[in-house]
């Protein structure tokens, strides 16, 4: 049997989230182990080794074909000079792949996210952010909106994170970037309505019935009064965007939301064709 290797670094969030979605879901076909790279003691080789958004370069060696599955405004200058050490980067949007290709061998494979929807929560009329650990989650402009609950992803179960999904109505992603964004496609999983920047990866991957796009007025790649953006720490990381939505916009979309089409059974079917796409790349290799 086929034996692939997934290593990851657990940073609680998003990291994680790729890596057990990808464990999980190969584990149904192949002899697949999930390795938390700085705890690792012993290293097994492997036909395919995917490294999820780092990696420590020694592990290379373990594997005949190593592919890097990347979120890539994080990743470092220096390191993109160590992408050509891989057969294979899979990115998560052509915006991403385009930002890439000048540094390696990169393909585009759409990812997926878990399905939170719980059919036992009652709803109610109340609005959520997930702010998450990045400051690119943009949840700055939105400390004052009335009536808002800002959680916190890093400090929630998944349990209590399903439940706070499931209750409230609408969801707030006003994101400057995102090479992913679980938390954009879980809520539309529980079926909720969400408003939410018209970043690159969002505006390739979803019908725009479903959502409530947010107009850009602003792309930079530097601003200085945003961490996530200023120049001395910006210029770091080559692949790093803001796009920049307008308050007030937001603020009208939530006192009147537009009318979408419910997204669960479609966002349902994304994943999984985005997963059978996956599939087929690793068995062509």
């Amino acid at each position: 049997m086929v034996k692939i290797n997934v290593y990851y670094t657990d940073n609680g969030v998003g990291v994680s989230v790729d890596a057990f979605l990808i464990h999980q879901f190969l584990s149904k076909y192949y002899d697949c182990l999930l390795i938390n790279q700085p705890n690792q003691h012993i290293t097994p080789k492997s036909d395919i080794g995917i490294f999820i958004q780092s990696w420590d370069i020694k592990n290379l060696c373990y594997n005949k074909i190593n592919i890097l599955i990347p979120n890539e405004e994080w990743l470092i200058s220096f390191k993109k000079q160590q992408l050509k050490n891989f057969d294979f980067v899979c990115c998560k949007s052509n915006y991403a792949h385009n930002l890439l290709k000048k540094y390696c061998n990169t393909i585009t494979l759409y990812f997926w996210s878990r399905d939170l929807f719980e059919k036992h929560e009652v709803s109610s009329n109340s609005i959520i952010h997930l702010k998450g650990k990045s400051v690119q989650k943009n949840t700055e402009i939105l400390y004052d909106i009335k009536n808002l609950n800002i959680l916190s992803g890093g400090n929630l179960s998944l349990q209590d994170l399903q439940e706070q999904m499931n209750k409230s109505s609408m969801h707030l992603c006003p994101s400057l970037y995102e090479g992913h964004g679980h938390y954009f496609y879980e809520a539309l999983s529980c079926d909720k309505h969400v408003i939410c920047s018209s970043i690159p990866v969002w505006k390739e991957t979803i019908d725009p019935d479903y959502v409530d796009f947010l107009d850009i007025i602003e792309q930079c790649r530097y601003k200085e009064e945003y961490e996530f953006l200023k120049e001395s720490f910006a210029k770091h990381f080559l692949c790093r965007r803001g796009f920049f939505v307008d308050k007030d916009q937001l603020i009208e979309k939530i006192k009147y939301p537009k009318k979408i089409k419910p997204p669960r059974n479609y966002i349902l079917d994304l994943f999984e064709t985005n997963k059978r796409k996956f599939l087929a790349f690793i068995k062509s290799l």
